[in-house]
């Protein structure tokens, strides 16, 4: 059997470490939760005579949190004629990977060939988006895809989190139009 105790940051898990009849670990860290805990594990022998059970050893767990897109807002007045407008994306950690495949432009209302035409960054929480508007007029707004390329820089954690469309996906469409 296997002993787990003095667990730092209980917290952190929505189940705690266990180690199974096979000694391995596992966990299950709680939503949204990211950080460090520690905690030690001890073996015992349930044989025959005296209950034997091994020194204790310390074993550290670090969780990442994923990366959440927190808001995709205009950068520009609105309405406008323009044939350029900005979006400003949001990110709830500085994020690396991001280009131009992780956008989509939704049209509604008439206007067509509205395309990402510029993307101000690669990375960082505060991603500028430059997006051609073509022609006609409507409504365009910017979704942002989930492809698996956008992961945290503290731990390259993919893109996820609550608020977004689907269980650990991280795209997100409910953001500003213009």
């Amino acid at each position: 059997a296997y002993i787990i105790s003095d667990i730092s940051n209980p917290g952190l898990f929505s189940l705690t470490p266990q180690v199974n009849s096979t000694g391995t670990l596992s966990y299950t860290p709680a939503s949204d939760a990211g950080g460090t805990s520690t905690f030690k594990v001890a073996v015992q022998d349930d044989g025959g005579g005296t209950t034997d059970v091994s020194l204790p050893q310390t074993f550290t767990v670090t969780v990442n949190d994923a990366p959440e897109v927190l808001s995709v807002d205009r950068a520009d007045p609105s309405p406008t004629n323009a044939a350029q407008v900005d979006f400003t994306v949001r990110f709830s950690e500085s994020v690396q990977g991001v280009d131009a495949a992780d956008f989509q432009c939704v049209a509604t209302g008439g206007p067509t060939g509205a395309v990402v035409s510029d993307v101000s960054n690669s990375s960082g929480d505060m991603i500028v988006v430059t997006v051609d508007t073509g022609t006609g007029d409507g409504q365009i707004r910017l979704d942002v895809l989930d492809d698996g390329s956008i992961v945290s820089n503290a731990g390259g954690v993919a893109l996820g989190g609550t608020g977004t469309a689907g269980s650990g996906n991280g795209a997100f469409s409910s953001g500003q139009a213009y």
